[in-house]
């Protein structure tokens, strides 16, 4: 593995986990005010029809199938994402966060498929893909120490 600890690119890297924090603050906080209407138990797609549709984990994965679907679960995984996203923004290293937010990520985005498709599926791919490119430079800092 390269080593990636250049001290040349010390702006350019600050700017990019600032900027990569923001949009994921952005994401959670969009995901805690608009999800119950669209996905939430009385929405207009509700997440527990759709996990009663899709009884396999690989169909849908998501971390709603191990605790249960709930607007105030929703609610916590969001507002832990958002607190999450502003400690990022405020300097938590990388490699603690990232796994963190990409999992709720996917656990959100899974729900919004239809609402996502008229989007333009382009966009959730960009908002996984962008914090999946950090996730893989930072992945063996995650496992530094761990005899294997």
């Amino acid at each position: 593995m390269p080593d990636l600890g250049a001290p040349d690119y010390q702006v350019a890297r600050f700017l990019l986990e600032r900027g990569l924090a923001a949009i994921y603050l952005v994401a959670f906080v969009v995901a805690l005010r608009q999800f119950p209407a669209l996905c939430g138990e009385r929405g207009l797609e509700p997440a527990p029809r759709f996990l009663q549709v899709l009884p396999r984990f690989l169909s849908a994965p998501t971390v709603f199938r191990w605790i249960g679907y709930s607007d105030a679960k929703l609610r916590a995984l969001s507002g832990t994402g958002s607190a999450i996203a502003v400690a990022m923004l405020l300097g938590l290293p990388q490699a603690a966060a990232l796994p963190l937010t990409m999992l709720f990520l996917v656990a959100l985005l899974i729900f919004g498929v239809p609402f996502w498709v008229g989007l333009g599926l382009g966009t959730v791919a960009l908002l996984l893909s962008t914090g999946a490119l950090p996730l893989t430079l930072v992945g063996e800092a995650l496992f530094e120490g761990v005899d294997g």
